[in-house]
């Protein structure tokens, strides 16, 4: 009984390669076709397999170079579990990689949004529910800081700084400290568990909100008592602490420039 012969094009659809990438597997020499007396390719059931092996380690991001050192090979002499162990292990690195752009797109485009928002004026929101990565008694501080953790976690460049202030007439602003603080969903993403952080974010009332630009990372003091005129209008009372987060950074010309979150903590009317 013959056995089963195929010419390019028809292993080329049966498999879904191009011609041109069969003869290229050919050049490398991972396949090995037959030519035949005129001149066509011929590739036999064995090619056939052999060519299902290929393209299904390359689905599983297998280069061709450790796809042709596995061919030949039993799987008993432990060759094939040490592949895919290691492959598994890297493309699970690459998903949390993927994950992590994705959060980094979904975090800018919110706070584009808050931007685009803020120019309609005040108004009141929620604190943002997250973790707190560390304390600090100034910016410099924590943004040293979060340079050196950063470079140690793929993620954890995604951190907010949350200047922390109180106020009163008489003193003004008075920076307390610093938080840097990552949203909830974000640590869902990093190496790092909610074991290593200091804690949930405290502040649960609701906040004056608005997003301002500027040139330094703290706001000017008329526009906080603007804000808290604002919300006592509303019918609310602004407890004298101010949070501030610088956003998003830009640079306009040559000055660096911050879109500022300002949140300052509320309680409602019948709390006062």
């Amino acid at each position: 009984m013959s056995k089963t012969e195929y010419q390019i094009g028809d292993i080329a659809k049966i498999v879904g390669l191009s011609c041109d990438t069969l003869r290229f597997y050919e050049k490398k020499g991972i396949i090995k076709t037959k030519k035949k007396s005129n001149g066509y390719r011929c590739y036999s059931e064995e090619d056939l397999y052999r060519l299902m092996y290929i393209v299904y380690h390359r689905k599983m991001n297998s280069s061709l170079e450790e796809i042709d050192e596995l061919l030949g090979k039993d799987v008993a002499d432990g060759s094939m579990r040490d592949h895919v162990r290691q492959r598994l292990e890297e493309e699970k690195e690459e998903l949390r990689r993927h994950i992590q752009a994705i959060a980094r797109l979904r975090l800018v485009s919110k706070d584009l949004d808050s931007i685009e928002k803020s120019a309609k004026g005040f108004s009141l929101r929620p604190f943002p529910r997250g973790y707190v990565v560390g304390r600090f008694g100034c910016q410099e501080d924590s943004v040293r800081e979060w340079f050196r953790i950063s470079a140690g976690e793929s993620g954890l460049d995604m951190t907010y700084f949350y200047n922390l202030f109180s106020y009163s007439k008489e003193e003004g602003l008075v920076q307390k400290e610093t938080q840097m603080i990552v949203y909830e969903r974000v640590e869902e993403c990093l190496k790092a568990g909610r074991e290593n952080f200091i804690g949930q974010t405290a502040e649960t009332r609701p906040c004056i909100y608005y997003v301002i630009r500027s040139e330094g990372v703290c706001p000017d003091r008329e526009l906080v008592e603007r804000m808290m005129e604002w919300g006592c209008g509303q019918g609310m009372n602004p407890v004298g602490v101010v949070y501030v987060n610088a956003a998003m950074t830009v640079f306009i010309g040559e000055k660096l420039n911050h879109y500022l979150e300002i949140y300052i903590p509320v309680k409602p009317e019948k709390e006062k």
